[in-house]
Protein backbone atom coordinates (compact mmCIF):
# COMPACT_ATOMS: atom_id res chain seq x y z
CA UNK A 1 0.00 0.00 0.00
CA UNK A 2 2.46 2.55 0.81
CA UNK A 3 4.80 1.66 -2.36
CA UNK A 4 1.69 2.21 -4.46
CA UNK A 5 1.13 5.38 -2.90
CA UNK A 6 5.19 6.09 -3.13
CA UNK A 7 5.17 5.94 -6.87
CA UNK A 8 1.46 7.34 -7.55
CA UNK A 9 3.33 10.71 -5.51
CA UNK A 10 6.23 10.72 -7.70
CA UNK A 11 3.93 11.71 -10.77
CA UNK A 12 1.64 14.24 -8.75
CA UNK A 13 4.89 15.80 -7.20
CA UNK A 14 6.55 16.51 -10.50
CA UNK A 15 3.87 18.20 -11.48
CA UNK A 16 3.92 20.35 -8.53
CA UNK A 17 7.37 21.10 -8.69
CA UNK A 18 7.43 22.18 -12.38
CA UNK A 19 4.42 24.50 -11.92
CA UNK A 20 6.38 26.15 -9.10
CA UNK A 21 9.59 25.95 -10.40
CA UNK A 22 11.37 25.46 -7.34
CA UNK A 23 13.56 28.31 -7.75
CA UNK A 24 12.74 29.76 -3.88
CA UNK A 25 15.04 29.57 -1.08
CA UNK A 26 15.74 30.20 2.14
CA UNK A 27 18.40 32.88 2.61
CA UNK A 28 19.28 35.45 5.28
CA UNK A 29 20.70 38.78 4.94
CA UNK A 30 22.77 39.64 7.93
CA UNK A 31 23.96 43.27 6.58
CA UNK A 32 23.48 45.58 4.01
CA UNK A 33 24.45 48.69 3.20
CA UNK A 34 25.44 50.79 -0.06
CA UNK A 35 25.49 54.04 1.77
CA UNK A 36 22.94 55.75 -0.14
CA UNK A 37 20.88 57.82 2.26
CA UNK A 38 23.98 60.05 3.63
CA UNK A 39 24.03 58.45 7.40
CA UNK A 40 24.76 58.50 10.33
CA UNK A 41 25.52 54.74 9.87
CA UNK A 42 25.45 53.37 13.63
CA UNK A 43 23.00 52.88 16.10
CA UNK A 44 22.20 50.94 19.36
CA UNK A 45 19.84 49.35 17.78
CA UNK A 46 21.74 48.28 13.98
CA UNK A 47 18.93 45.93 12.41
CA UNK A 48 20.86 44.33 9.43
CA UNK A 49 21.80 48.09 7.70
CA UNK A 50 23.89 49.62 10.76
CA UNK A 51 27.24 49.38 12.36
CA UNK A 52 26.85 49.67 16.38
CA UNK A 53 29.79 51.47 16.31
CA UNK A 54 32.11 54.09 13.94
CA UNK A 55 34.29 55.23 16.48
CA UNK A 56 37.82 57.23 16.19
CA UNK A 57 40.14 57.72 19.15
CA UNK A 58 41.43 61.46 18.11
CA UNK A 59 40.56 63.94 15.96
CA UNK A 60 43.27 62.90 13.22
CA UNK A 61 40.74 59.76 12.67
CA UNK A 62 37.55 60.17 11.41
CA UNK A 63 34.34 59.06 9.17
CA UNK A 64 33.12 60.68 6.28
CA UNK A 65 29.96 59.84 4.28
CA UNK A 66 29.53 61.19 1.00
CA UNK A 67 26.88 60.12 -1.72
CA UNK A 68 27.28 56.96 -1.85
CA UNK A 69 30.30 55.85 0.15
CA UNK A 70 31.42 56.10 3.70
CA UNK A 71 35.56 57.00 3.96
CA UNK A 72 37.51 56.05 6.90
CA UNK A 73 40.57 58.40 7.28
CA UNK A 74 43.84 58.37 9.10
CA UNK A 75 45.63 61.66 8.58
CA UNK A 76 47.92 61.35 11.94
CA UNK A 77 49.94 58.53 13.98
CA UNK A 78 48.64 57.55 17.03
CA UNK A 79 44.88 57.30 16.76
CA UNK A 80 42.19 55.01 15.02
CA UNK A 81 39.12 54.91 13.39
CA UNK A 82 37.05 51.67 13.63
CA UNK A 83 33.21 50.21 12.29
CA UNK A 84 32.02 47.51 14.47
CA UNK A 85 29.24 45.49 14.35
CA UNK A 86 28.82 43.93 17.62
CA UNK A 87 24.95 42.84 17.98
CA UNK A 88 25.09 39.13 16.87
CA UNK A 89 23.82 38.22 13.47
CA UNK A 90 20.28 36.24 14.05
CA UNK A 91 19.80 33.79 13.39
CA UNK A 92 23.80 32.76 14.43
CA UNK A 93 25.31 32.05 10.98
CA UNK A 94 26.92 28.33 10.43
CA UNK A 95 28.54 30.61 6.75
CA UNK A 96 28.78 33.73 5.57
CA UNK A 97 29.45 35.37 2.03
CA UNK A 98 30.36 38.74 2.63
CA UNK A 99 30.92 41.13 -0.31
CA UNK A 100 32.64 44.48 -0.04
CA UNK A 101 33.35 46.69 -2.64
CA UNK A 102 35.55 49.42 -1.87
CA UNK A 103 38.76 51.45 -3.12
CA UNK A 104 41.80 53.19 -1.59
CA UNK A 105 41.38 56.92 -2.04
CA UNK A 106 44.71 58.02 -0.93
CA UNK A 107 47.97 56.83 0.70
CA UNK A 108 49.37 59.61 2.89
CA UNK A 109 52.34 57.01 4.40
CA UNK A 110 53.05 53.36 3.41
CA UNK A 111 52.65 50.89 6.09
CA UNK A 112 51.73 46.70 6.80
CA UNK A 113 48.14 46.15 7.28
CA UNK A 114 46.90 49.32 7.71
CA UNK A 115 43.42 48.19 7.99
CA UNK A 116 41.87 45.20 9.33
CA UNK A 117 38.83 43.17 8.33
CA UNK A 118 38.03 40.67 11.69
CA UNK A 119 34.93 38.09 11.73
CA UNK A 120 34.11 36.41 14.87
CA UNK A 121 32.24 37.11 18.10
CA UNK A 122 32.12 38.77 21.84
CA UNK A 123 33.39 42.28 19.31
CA UNK A 124 33.52 45.21 21.87
CA UNK A 125 32.82 48.53 21.08
CA UNK A 126 34.93 49.74 24.09
CA UNK A 127 38.10 48.48 23.33
CA UNK A 128 40.32 49.63 21.00
CA UNK A 129 42.85 46.86 21.34
CA UNK A 130 43.74 44.04 18.69
CA UNK A 131 41.22 41.37 18.82
CA UNK A 132 41.66 38.21 20.28
CA UNK A 133 42.25 34.81 18.64
CA UNK A 134 39.86 33.31 20.56
CA UNK A 135 37.26 36.02 19.37
CA UNK A 136 38.23 35.57 15.95
CA UNK A 137 36.89 33.06 13.02
CA UNK A 138 38.67 34.76 10.28
CA UNK A 139 40.82 38.13 9.40
CA UNK A 140 42.45 39.82 6.68
CA UNK A 141 43.99 43.05 5.79
CA UNK A 142 45.30 45.80 3.26
CA UNK A 143 49.17 47.17 3.70
CA UNK A 144 50.03 50.48 2.04
CA UNK A 145 52.88 50.47 -0.36
CA UNK A 146 55.46 52.72 -1.03
CA UNK A 147 54.69 53.15 -4.52
CA UNK A 148 50.59 54.42 -4.14
CA UNK A 149 49.80 50.96 -4.28
CA UNK A 150 48.15 48.19 -2.13
CA UNK A 151 48.10 44.62 -1.45
CA UNK A 152 44.83 42.86 0.15
CA UNK A 153 46.55 40.25 2.87
CA UNK A 154 45.60 37.32 4.37
CA UNK A 155 47.17 36.49 7.51
CA UNK A 156 46.69 33.13 8.04
CA UNK A 157 48.14 31.99 4.69
CA UNK A 158 50.35 35.22 4.43
CA UNK A 159 49.22 35.60 1.07
CA UNK A 160 49.73 38.60 -0.76
CA UNK A 161 47.37 39.59 -3.53
CA UNK A 162 48.82 41.94 -7.01
CA UNK A 163 49.36 44.95 -6.33
CA UNK A 164 46.56 47.68 -6.72
CA UNK A 165 46.81 51.47 -7.80
CA UNK A 166 44.84 53.93 -5.69
CA UNK A 167 41.29 54.94 -6.87
CA UNK A 168 41.16 51.38 -8.02
CA UNK A 169 37.37 49.93 -7.40
CA UNK A 170 37.33 46.43 -6.08
CA UNK A 171 34.94 44.05 -4.60
CA UNK A 172 36.03 41.78 -1.94
CA UNK A 173 34.75 38.46 -1.60
CA UNK A 174 34.67 36.29 1.76
CA UNK A 175 32.95 32.87 1.80
CA UNK A 176 33.35 31.29 5.56
CA UNK A 177 32.18 27.93 6.59
CA UNK A 178 31.74 27.49 10.26
CA UNK A 179 29.23 24.17 9.94
CA UNK A 180 29.50 20.85 10.34
CA UNK A 181 30.06 20.17 6.48
CA UNK A 182 31.19 21.19 3.19
CA UNK A 183 29.15 24.22 1.61
CA UNK A 184 29.25 24.99 -2.69
CA UNK A 185 28.97 28.28 -4.16
CA UNK A 186 28.68 30.48 -7.01
CA UNK A 187 31.25 33.75 -8.13
CA UNK A 188 30.50 34.91 -9.81
CA UNK A 189 26.29 34.78 -8.64
CA UNK A 190 25.25 34.12 -12.40
CA UNK A 191 27.29 31.40 -12.66
CA UNK A 192 25.21 28.79 -14.21
CA UNK A 193 26.61 25.81 -11.85
CA UNK A 194 28.83 25.86 -8.46
CA UNK A 195 31.98 25.37 -9.17
CA UNK A 196 33.70 25.89 -5.79
CA UNK A 197 32.97 24.49 -2.32
CA UNK A 198 34.40 25.30 0.95
CA UNK A 199 35.05 23.27 3.64
CA UNK A 200 34.18 23.31 7.61
CA UNK A 201 36.60 25.60 9.55
CA UNK A 202 37.53 26.98 5.88
CA UNK A 203 37.59 30.34 4.35
CA UNK A 204 37.89 31.34 0.76
CA UNK A 205 38.95 34.71 -0.30
CA UNK A 206 38.64 36.57 -3.71
CA UNK A 207 39.26 39.97 -5.45
CA UNK A 208 36.95 40.50 -7.87
CA UNK A 209 36.65 37.28 -9.89
CA UNK A 210 40.46 35.97 -8.76
CA UNK A 211 40.44 33.94 -5.71
CA UNK A 212 43.53 34.61 -3.67
CA UNK A 213 42.90 32.31 -1.07
CA UNK A 214 41.67 28.50 -1.07
CA UNK A 215 40.42 27.06 1.94
CA UNK A 216 42.16 28.62 4.97
CA UNK A 217 41.91 27.77 8.30
CA UNK A 218 39.90 29.59 10.38
CA UNK A 219 40.09 30.19 14.33
CA UNK A 220 43.49 31.80 13.40
CA UNK A 221 45.94 30.65 16.91
CA UNK A 222 42.87 29.48 18.81
CA UNK A 223 42.57 27.41 21.78
CA UNK A 224 39.44 27.29 20.83
CA UNK A 225 38.13 24.78 18.22
CA UNK A 226 34.81 25.13 17.27
CA UNK A 227 31.93 27.86 18.82
CA UNK A 228 28.69 27.61 17.08
CA UNK A 229 28.22 31.85 17.69
CA UNK A 230 31.69 32.03 15.80
CA UNK A 231 30.48 34.20 12.79
CA UNK A 232 28.15 36.75 14.63
CA UNK A 233 30.24 39.87 14.66
CA UNK A 234 32.07 42.03 12.11
CA UNK A 235 34.72 44.82 12.11
CA UNK A 236 37.13 47.14 10.63
CA UNK A 237 39.70 48.71 11.58
CA UNK A 238 42.01 51.43 10.13
CA UNK A 239 44.77 51.68 13.00
CA UNK A 240 48.38 51.75 11.06
CA UNK A 241 49.65 53.82 8.17
CA UNK A 242 47.72 56.87 6.92
CA UNK A 243 45.13 57.76 4.19
CA UNK A 244 41.65 57.61 2.95
CA UNK A 245 39.53 54.76 2.40
CA UNK A 246 36.20 54.45 0.73
CA UNK A 247 33.58 51.76 1.31
CA UNK A 248 30.55 51.71 -1.55
CA UNK A 249 28.92 48.56 0.12
CA UNK A 250 28.69 46.06 2.34
CA UNK A 251 27.07 42.86 1.91
CA UNK A 252 26.81 39.92 4.55
CA UNK A 253 24.48 37.08 3.83
CA UNK A 254 24.91 33.20 4.44
CA UNK A 255 26.31 30.67 1.10
CA UNK A 256 22.24 28.94 1.17
CA UNK A 257 20.77 32.44 -0.44
CA UNK A 258 24.33 32.19 -3.00
CA UNK A 259 22.63 28.97 -3.89
CA UNK A 260 19.11 28.60 -4.75
CA UNK A 261 17.73 25.06 -5.09
CA UNK A 262 16.73 24.84 -8.12
CA UNK A 263 15.02 21.15 -9.16
CA UNK A 264 14.77 19.99 -12.90
CA UNK A 265 12.10 17.19 -13.65
CA UNK A 266 14.67 14.85 -14.68
CA UNK A 267 16.31 15.33 -11.49
CA UNK A 268 13.50 14.45 -9.11
CA UNK A 269 12.07 11.05 -10.72
CA UNK A 270 12.48 8.75 -8.82
CA UNK A 271 15.86 6.16 -8.44
CA UNK A 272 16.26 3.30 -10.60
CA UNK A 273 15.99 -0.38 -8.51
CA UNK A 274 18.92 -1.47 -7.60
CA UNK A 275 20.97 2.19 -7.45
CA UNK A 276 22.96 4.24 -5.46
CA UNK A 277 21.24 6.80 -2.30
CA UNK A 278 17.92 5.20 -1.76
CA UNK A 279 16.12 6.58 1.09
CA UNK A 280 14.31 3.96 2.69
CA UNK A 281 12.07 3.45 4.18
CA UNK A 282 10.27 5.83 1.74
CA UNK A 283 7.78 7.27 3.47
CA UNK A 284 9.88 8.38 6.12
CA UNK A 285 9.87 8.09 10.22
CA UNK A 286 8.98 11.93 11.31
CA UNK A 287 11.89 11.82 13.82
CA UNK A 288 15.27 10.17 11.10
CA UNK A 289 15.27 10.02 7.40
CA UNK A 290 18.08 7.38 6.17
CA UNK A 291 19.82 7.65 3.06
CA UNK A 292 21.73 4.47 1.48
CA UNK A 293 25.28 5.42 0.70
CA UNK A 294 27.34 2.28 -0.10
CA UNK A 295 30.43 3.72 1.81
CA UNK A 296 30.38 6.91 -0.46
CA UNK A 297 31.34 10.59 1.07
CA UNK A 298 28.30 13.14 0.51
CA UNK A 299 28.74 16.77 1.66
CA UNK A 300 26.56 19.63 1.07
CA UNK A 301 23.28 17.76 2.68
CA UNK A 302 20.44 19.76 2.48
CA UNK A 303 17.12 18.96 3.29
CA UNK A 304 14.07 21.74 2.15
CA UNK A 305 10.60 21.59 2.39
CA UNK A 306 8.25 21.95 -1.14
CA UNK A 307 8.37 26.16 -0.47
CA UNK A 308 12.65 26.14 -0.80
CA UNK A 309 12.84 26.73 2.88
CA UNK A 310 15.87 25.09 4.63
CA UNK A 311 15.35 22.84 7.66
CA UNK A 312 17.66 22.46 10.10
CA UNK A 313 19.00 19.11 11.11
CA UNK A 314 22.08 16.65 12.05
CA UNK A 315 24.13 13.97 10.04
CA UNK A 316 24.92 11.12 11.28
CA UNK A 317 27.08 8.57 9.14
CA UNK A 318 28.07 5.18 9.25
CA UNK A 319 29.66 2.88 6.32
CA UNK A 320 26.23 2.37 4.88
CA UNK A 321 24.04 4.63 5.62
CA UNK A 322 23.28 8.07 6.00
CA UNK A 323 20.99 9.65 8.86
CA UNK A 324 19.01 13.15 8.63
CA UNK A 325 18.31 13.82 11.94
CA UNK A 326 15.91 17.08 12.32
CA UNK A 327 17.12 19.78 14.99
CA UNK A 328 13.49 19.44 15.93
CA UNK A 329 13.20 16.39 16.98
CA UNK A 330 10.22 15.37 14.35
CA UNK A 331 9.38 16.78 10.83
CA UNK A 332 5.79 17.75 9.94
CA UNK A 333 4.14 15.10 7.79
CA UNK A 334 4.69 16.22 4.17
CA UNK A 335 7.20 16.34 1.02
CA UNK A 336 10.72 17.40 0.89
CA UNK A 337 13.62 17.64 -1.40
CA UNK A 338 17.03 16.13 0.17
CA UNK A 339 20.00 17.58 -1.53
CA UNK A 340 23.74 16.53 -1.99
CA UNK A 341 27.27 16.22 -3.54
CA UNK A 342 28.74 13.55 -4.31
CA UNK A 343 32.05 13.32 -6.38
CA UNK A 344 31.20 17.51 -7.72
CA UNK A 345 27.41 16.28 -8.41
CA UNK A 346 24.78 17.77 -6.53
CA UNK A 347 22.12 14.76 -6.08
CA UNK A 348 18.08 14.95 -5.64
CA UNK A 349 16.19 12.57 -3.60
CA UNK A 350 12.43 13.20 -2.83
CA UNK A 351 11.24 12.25 0.38
CA UNK A 352 7.98 11.37 1.70
CA UNK A 353 7.26 11.67 5.56
CA UNK A 354 4.37 10.18 7.21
Amino acid sequence: MENALYEKLYGWIIVVLLSVSFNTYSQNTFFDQDFSNGGPYESGSPGTSLFDKILSTDAQSFAENGAGYMDLVRTGPGGLIRAIRSTAFSPPPTTLYAQITMSVEEILSAGQNAVYFYTGNGFRTDNSSIVPNDNLFARFSLSFLDNNTFVVRDLQTNTNSAPMSVGSVFTITWVMNNSQEGHVYKLPETASTPDYKVMPGQYDLWIDNNRIVTGAAAYPGNSIKYDSNQLTNFEVKFWNALGRIRFYSFKIRDIAGILPVQVTESEVNPPEKGSEFVVSPNPSDPSVIRLSCNGETLTAINLYTLGGMKVDHWVRQTAEHLFIIPSSGFLPGGIYILSFFQEEKRVYRKVFVK
